[in-house]
């Protein structure tokens, strides 16, 4: 498995068991995790923070569609914890003790809940996977 470079130490160290190595995959072309599975399939996973997913969602689509035509399975994880709200999406992060989650950056735009799971619905129609969890931990 290779990790992108620019992804957090902390998912190095979660899959240190399964040999991962960090390489420039996006500079490659590539999403942020790739791997050949047993039958010679390359897989790639592409990781977003929710904010960023909301704040764009017709770039994050448009690198995803890249991504998609050079590999035979595509999922993307979504990273976050939002609710929406009708003028946007408050997004929420953890305390800095990890215990409660706290107000935290607020992505503005009418009907977006629904874009969103629009959206969302629309990838898993090409055959892009989507996961969505809330933190690194989860």
């Amino acid at each position: 498995m290779f990790i992108d470079e620019h992804e957090p130490m902390e998912i190095e160290l979660l899959l240190a068991a399964s040999g991962a190595v960090r390489a420039p995959l996006n500079l490659d072309g590539q999403a942020d995790y790739f791997w050949l599975d047993v039958e010679g399939n390359k897989r790639q996973w592409e990781r977003k923070q929710l904010g960023e997913a909301l704040s764009d969602l017709a770039a994050v689509e448009e690198q995803l569609n890249r991504y998609l035509a050079t590999c035979q399975e595509l999922t993307l994880v979504v990273e976050g914890v939002g609710l929406p709200e009708p003028d946007g999406y408050q997004l929420y992060e953890l305390d800095r003790y990890r215990k409660g989650w706290k107000a935290g950056y607020f992505v503005k735009g009418q009907r977006l809940a629904d874009l969103y799971e629009g959206w969302k619905w629309g990838l898993r129609l090409a055959g892009v996977s989507v996961i969505e969890t809330a933190n690194l931990d989860m």
